[in-house]
């Protein structure tokens, strides 16, 4: 499939934004954000997808149609995924103290 910018299946679909973010389930931000090349979550862009291909099976009259996926639209960019550094190091359940060592532990 030929990649299209996510403005192309907009007009294609005549949809506004806000209508393209009601059917994917995200805000009209992240609709807004894709369309100007801004990094936007890989859940979103998903979930756009989704609803393109989905008209696009709806609409087509091919046997097989081709589906649309995440590198068959142009200009789309997906946020690199961030980690939180762990805090504190490992958590122990059992703090050992040598007055309570041998001693049992009740949960």
């Amino acid at each position: 499939m030929k990649k299209k910018h996510l403005s192309d299946y907009l007009n294609e679909n005549a949809w506004s934004q806000a209508e393209l973010a009601r059917r994917a389930g995200v805000s009209s931000g992240v609709i807004a954000r894709a369309l100007a090349g801004e990094p936007i979550t890989r859940a979103s862009a998903n979930a756009i997808v989704a609803v393109l291909d989905e008209v696009e099976q709806a609409r087509s009259t091919a046997i097989r149609p081709p589906h649309i996926k995440l590198a068959s639209i142009s200009g789309l960019s997906i946020t690199k995924l961030q980690r939180k550094p762990r805090r504190g190091g490992r958590r122990h359940l059992l703090h050992s103290t040598p007055e309570r060592e041998g001693e049992a532990v009740e949960s």
